[in-house]
Order: C-alpha cells, then structure tokens, then sequence
C-alpha cells in the first residue's frame, strides 16, 4: 500500500513538472516502436537520448533560430545511449520508464542551471565546442541557390519544349 502510494506521488509529480509533455508519453505508446512486437532489438540497437542545455534557461526560438537576432551563445547537449533491450516492451512499463528519464531530466537540468555544467561520470567524453564556420555556410547556402536555379531552368526548358512539340504535332494533324 505504501509503495503504492510513493509510486503514485512520483507520477503526479512528473505530471505536474513544467518540462513534461504527458501526451507525448501518451502517444508514443501507440508509436510504431511499440508496435514491433517485441523485435525492436532486431531493428534498435541503441536509444540517444539527448537534454539541451541553455544559456541562463532560456531556449533558443525560431525567430531567433531563423533570423539571428539573438547574440551567439554556448547551447549545451547532454547525450546518453539506452541499448534497446533495457527499454521495456509492455506499455505500463514503457511509460513508467520514460517518466523515469524525464525525472532523471529534471535533475540533470536543475544541476545544470545550478552549477553550469551537467553530472556525469568519469567515463564521459570530455564537452567539445563545435564552432560553425561561415565560409562552409555560405559554399552549402550557395550551392542550394545554384541548384535551385538550374532545376527551376531545366523546368522551364521542358516546358517550353513540350509546348513546342504539342505545336508541332497539331501542325501536322
């Protein structure tokens, strides 16, 4: 009964965190993952699980994202590996398991925004800064617009041919 209890006070209080999206628990136990019956090892080996750190707790959005407009700032990615058959298959479980990880989550993050680094052991890589490179930005940006006009060109080309070929055979009709 006790235990019972403790349970129940856990789940309540991952439903009530802020950072828990229930329905996303809700709808992954319809997903085609648990729908594998029981062959997930055969197609997963490994789950990546990854909680993103941000500057001061404040989440990069898509205006900021898209146009920039935001100062640049160090986002933090904390990843973990799940081996597929440590992820329970029954739905029950499965559910109790991801509440688990994203408890877990909630730590990592409070531990985070305390201490500006996230708990991890001595067998974990040392955090690397990954710097973007403007000049590869631009090459890839550019051969996107490049493509884009070739393609929208060879379009245009095809149309006008097969206009002039429809003009052609009504010609000799």
């Amino acid at each position: 009964q006790q235990e019972e209890s403790q349970q129940d006070d856990v789940s309540s209080t991952l439903i009530n965190s802020e950072a828990i999206n229930t329905d996303d628990c809700d709808n992954f136990k319809d997903s085609p993952f648990t729908k594998l019956n029981g062959k997930l090892s055969d197609c997963l080996e490994y789950i990546l699980d990854i909680t993103i750190g941000y500057p001061n707790g404040k989440p990069l959005d898509l205006p900021n994202i898209v146009h920039g407009f935001r100062n640049p700032c160090q986002t933090y990615l904390f990843y973990r590996l799940y081996r597929s058959s440590e992820v329970p298959r029954d739905s029950e479980s499965l559910t109790r398991w991801l509440y688990d990880r994203f408890f877990e989550k909630e730590k990592l993050l409070e531990e985070f925004y305390r201490t500006g680094t996230f708990p991890c052991g001595s067998s974990a890589t040392l955090p690397t800064v990954v710097q973007q490179d403007l000049l590869r930005f631009l090459l890839i940006h550019l051969f996107f617009v490049t493509s884009t006009y070739v393609h929208y060109q060879l379009i245009l080309m095809l149309i006008n041919y097969s206009n002039v070929m429809y003009v052609y055979l009504l010609s000799n009709s």
